[in-house]
């Protein structure tokens, strides 16, 4: 019997699937109309722990409550469309993606088929971390949040339904504490709290608590379906990403559903929701879920940003299609085949799927098999480098600490955030030419700008740069071996406070603070007051300051310039930007500067813009060398070339200083 066939099924659940299902797939599609569309699968807990919750309370009530029938069930509803999309997806990582991109997928598989997904993408969250869009299999957090929950929400259930009056009492306990862990993780641990359980347990708890309690009366079961319509609507078009989630913010859409739930299919909301076409889209809403994420993605990624938004609609035009088809000819009919075997069998798939994805993790991605994979391979393959060392011989505990030759007569100190780390990438190139007997460092803090009484407060989250930044301020101030420091970071993030293309939703706030002078927390401001204060600083000391300007962003992944199967656009559209969008990105802070320098005239200023752009774009690729590793940091074969010209300026400077 079909779940829509059965005597208590409801239809406006399922248009309240539907409700959910849109505006996770209408967010993850077109952001900028469903800016709060992610909450959408706040909306599918709630219907999950009610619906969920129902079952087991009936099966209980009727004596017929069994673990393994219960399990066996759930196999039967989750494993046929997630192991039709988690193969589908494997086997399209396997023509078109790169090897690191491939090996990461595989790890994605092999966490979703064993619903662990989101405690491996809060282990990835970071600053280097790929962004969300180019991860095919995100979504399955989500899914992963709520299998857990079931792998202990039937046996508490049992125990709570021991004592009648515990039950209501113990799941609003859970609630309560499930929520204060929501709210206390919020600032110091975000990620945490976005993909952990522990807070986001009390969305499928309050769904479970609807289960057991009756029906708001009659009297007011209209005004509390139009107050749940209200709360969702405002949670899809208020909330955005950078409202602090879920927090409070949760309450909307999570007491939406609710009191859709409570009110019953009796009120004008819930006969709305009831009818065609809210029920299919939610009867296929599971299906849907799963293909629409890695049906954007895989274009996301062959691109390198954004796709077009016909390309989009034609993606989500295409994920229902396939959602119908998936729970018509495979969902259905596997989840209530007759065979009492087939969840062992599933369970066997499942398990078969993540052992062919263990071996594609093994073997790093299977690198040799296509031509475009191994030459990526080589453009992108981070560089091996040895920490311990630099920081023992420096005496630093914290940041990045890359050295060559750091018992020179003379020392180079390259200060700054994790553009002054991909920058150390192309020291060894110094250490092959012995430059005068000069060595090369490079200290710092990646997210962190290198200027003196600057740190971050990012969502009011202390970000540790003071110690860092200040050891190595103090280092190349304190080293008479200490020539030159070349101060390099990415000056329009912090300046503006925002990232730059597909990172725009990127965010830095700045604070600045100093003994005897006020605190700055306008990023501007804060920016122009560190500079001041470590150029006076270096002053002080007598060293000679190159203030490298910022490499240009892409506002794109440099992958999409790797040609590989189904491409999209020119080699040259690919790897290029317009400069006039480099320059107006960039004007702000180039402003600030040129205002600080003119109380510092012997500060130098090395300007990559000069070697990376011509009149009209800035290139990722000069000649038949790709430069980026990601859309803002260079890769390897980049910092030769930026160190190259470097070096050159400070021999012909040097030279010029000497002969006058």
């Amino acid at each position: 019997m079909g779940a829509a066939a059965h005597p208590l099924y409801r239809a406006d659940i399922d248009g309240l699937r539907a409700i959910a299902v849109l505006a996770v797939v209408g967010f993850h599609a077109f952001p900028g109309l469903f800016p709060g569309g992610f909450a959408g699968v706040d909306v599918f807990f709630v219907i999950s722990g009610y619906l969920i919750t129902g079952i087991l309370l009936r099966a209980h009530e009727q004596g017929s409550f069994s673990y393994l029938d219960f399990y066996a069930r759930r196999i039967r509803r989750i494993f046929p469309s997630l192991l039709l999309v988690l193969a589908a997806t494997l086997v399209a990582g396997y023509f078109l993606l790169l090897a690191d991109e491939y090996k990461q997928l595989a790890g994605h598989e092999i966490a979703g088929t064993l619903f662990y997904a989101n405690w491996a993408f809060w282990r990835e969250a970071g600053y280097f971390d790929v962004l969300a869009e180019f991860k095919p299999l995100l979504h399955l957090w989500s899914l992963g949040v709520e299998e857990q929950f079931y792998l202990f929400w039937p046996f508490f259930l049992v125990f709570l339904l021991r004592r009648s009056y515990w039950f209501e009492v113990g799941v609003l306990t859970l609630v309560v504490l499930s929520f204060i862990a929501n709210l206390a993780g919020l600032q110091q641990h975000s990620s945490a709290t976005f993909f952990l359980p522990h807070a986001r347990f009390w969305e499928l708890l309050v769904g479970a608590w609807l289960a057991s309690s009756k029906r708001f009366p009659g009297t007011v079961r209209a005004e509390f379906a139009w107050l749940g319509l209200f709360l969702l609507l405002a949670s899809v078009f208020l909330l955005n990403q950078d409202t602090p989630f879920p927090g409070y913010a949760a309450l909307m859409p999570v007491f939406g559903a609710a009191c859709l739930i409570a009110a019953g299919p009796e009120t004008l909301p819930g006969q709305f929701l009831g009818r065609q076409p809210w029920v299919f889209l939610g009867l296929i809403s599971y299906p849907f879920y799963l293909w629409h994420w890695p049906l954007l993605s895989f274009p996301r990624i062959l691109v390198g940003g954004e796709l077009e938004w016909y390309v989009r609609v034609f993606i989500v035009v295409l994920a229902a299609i396939l959602a119908w088809l998936s729970y018509r000819y495979w969902e259905r009919w596997l989840r209530f085949h007759p065979w009492r075997h087939l969840p062992l069998i599933l369970l066997g798939t499942g398990m078969l799927l993540a052992s062919v994805a263990l071996y594609v993790k093994h073997d790093d991605g299977i690198a040799g098999r296509a031509r475009f994979v191994l030459e990526a391979q080589q453009i992108f393959a981070p560089t091996k480098w040895e920490t311990k060392g630099c920081k023992s011989h420096f005496g630093i505990r914290d940041g990045h600490c890359l050295t060559v030759s750091p018992d020179a007569e003379k020392l180079i100190f390259v200060l700054g955030d994790s553009h002054a780390r991909a920058l150390a990438q192309g020291f060894t190139t110094m250490e092959d030419t012995r430059f005068d007997h000069v060595g090369w460092v490079s200290l710092g803090q990646s997210g962190c700008l290198p200027f003196k009484g600057v740190r971050r407060l990012d969502r009011g989250e202390n970000k540790e740069c003071s110690s860092p930044v200040g050891r190595a301020m103090e280092i190349a101030t304190g080293k008479p071996s200490s020539q030159v420091v070349v101060i390099v970071a990415r000056y329009a993030m912090y300046y503006s406070g925002r990232g730059f293309g597909a990172n725009e939703h990127y965010q830095v706030q700045l604070h600045y603070e100093t003994p005897g002078q006020p605190s700055i927390d306008s990023n501007p401001e804060a920016f122009e007051a560190g500079l001041r204060t470590t150029l006076a600083l270096l002053r002080l000391h007598d060293k000679r300051v190159v203030l490298m300007l910022q490499v240009p962003e892409l506002g794109f992944s440099p992958r999409r310039c790797i040609d590989r199967p189904l491409s999209f656009g020119s080699d040259s559209d690919r790897c290029q930007v317009p400069r006039a969008r480099v320059e107006e990105r960039q004007a702000d802070y180039r402003q600030a500067i040129a205002q600080v320098l003119s109380g510092f005239p012997e500060v130098q200023i090395f300007d990559p813009m000069d070697y990376f752009c011509d009149q009209e774009n800035c290139h990722a690729r000069i000649g038949n060398q790709l430069l980026y590793r990601d859309d803002d940091h260079l890769n390897r074969y980049g910092a030769e070339f930026l160190l190259a010209r470097l070096k050159a300026r400070l021999a012909i400077q040097s030279s010029a200083g000497s002969s006058e």
